[in-house]
């Protein structure tokens, strides 16, 4: 049953100056779903899947509790920590949410062509520019340049961590360590996840079967995409910097801290 709005906005606006909250940044077809799942299997973590919320100022982080309690359809005692993710330029995440003490970001990059490669597999119905590779590499390169605008502001922060999709899903054990120790958990994070009720759900994340397993699994293999050459170098371009950029500045799986 649904916990009345009156209660929930109440109790978010008690909880949410407690609550601690972790943002995962990220292109599309990252690996945000897979570790979305993780997290939220940790004990105390509370989340709605990917809300669509946008945040103007930390007061808004208020508004991201009360929409995790009215998804979850109940009213927690008390959240350890929030999830939230962001694949989307569009989507409002002003430097001041994100710089705020009780926030902590984590970035996560795919192999530069799978990555395009899987947004190009979509299809148009599924995203708008998935039938067009220049509109996709397009959004990459942004997406790109606005993950490296927020880890060089949030760099002095301490509040960061850089996690490849490829260390998550070849080396699980040492990557998820490194995560838990960064967010302080109370339990380790586990290779197997549950389903949630956002699992599979449109709009909420990755639709695929490799989610619904249950568990990581190692990178999912895909054909490099049709990109013509100068294409291609964008791509790998934009990747390298970023990841040159988050390896120098975050925390990661090699450099706890």
């Amino acid at each position: 049953m649904r916990p009345p709005g009156d209660l929930v906005r109440l109790l978010a606006r008690l909880h949410a100056p407690w609550t601690r909250f972790v943002f995962i940044l990220a292109p599309m077809r990252s690996g945000t779903t897979l570790l979305h799942h993780v997290l939220a299997d940790a004990p105390g973590v509370l989340t709605a899947g990917e809300t669509h919320l946008t945040y103007a100022g930390p007061r808004d982080l208020v508004r991201l509790v009360q929409k995790v309690y009215r998804y979850e359809r109940h009213v927690a005692l008390a959240p350890r920590m929030v999830v939230e993710k962001c694949v989307m330029n569009d989507l409002v995440l002003a430097p001041s949410v994100l710089a705020d003490p009780r926030c902590r970001t984590i970035f996560m990059l795919r192999e530069p062509l799978a990555t395009v490669g899987s947004l190009l597999a979509l299809g148009g119905r599924a995203w708008p520019h998935a039938d067009d590779p220049a509109d996709a590499v397009g959004y990459f390169e942004a997406r790109l340049a606005e993950l490296r605008g927020q880890a060089e502001h949030l760099a002095p922060t301490g509040r960061t961590f850089f996690l490849p999709y490829e260390v998550l899903t070849t080396s699980p054990r040492p990557a998820l360590a490194a995560l838990g120790r960064f967010l302080a958990l109370a339990a380790p994070l586990r290779e197997d996840y549950g389903a949630q009720r956002w699992t599979g759900v449109p709009a909420r994340g990755d639709l695929s079967e490799t989610i619904r397993s249950g568990r990581i699994a190692g990178p999912t293999p895909r054909d490099a995409p049709a990109l013509d050459a100068p294409l291609r170098a964008r791509v790998v371009a934009a990747h390298d910097a970023t990841r040159a950029l988050l390896a120098r500045r975050c925390r990661t799986v090699e450099r706890p801290a």
